[in-house]
């Protein structure tokens, strides 16, 4: 559902869902090509997971 809000209305949730969804990724320890790519390509698009796999890079550079 957040990949989708995202490619609807980019604008008004990008700062919540795409955090999100980063979030969810790094904290179960998901593999992004795996688990996060095949939503982005069903109800999304290319732009979303660019966009979450920064977001994860920078969640591991924190280590959060």
């Amino acid at each position: 559902m957040k990949v989708f809000s995202l490619k609807s209305d980019w604008d008004g949730h990008v700062n919540k869902d795409l955090a999100d969804i980063a979030n969810l990724v790094f904290i179960n320890d998901l593999d992004p090509e795996t688990s996060l790519r095949p939503l982005c390509r069903k109800y999304g698009d290319e732009r979303i997971y660019l966009q979450a796999m920064q977001a994860i890079s920078k969640l591991k550079a924190m280590g959060a």
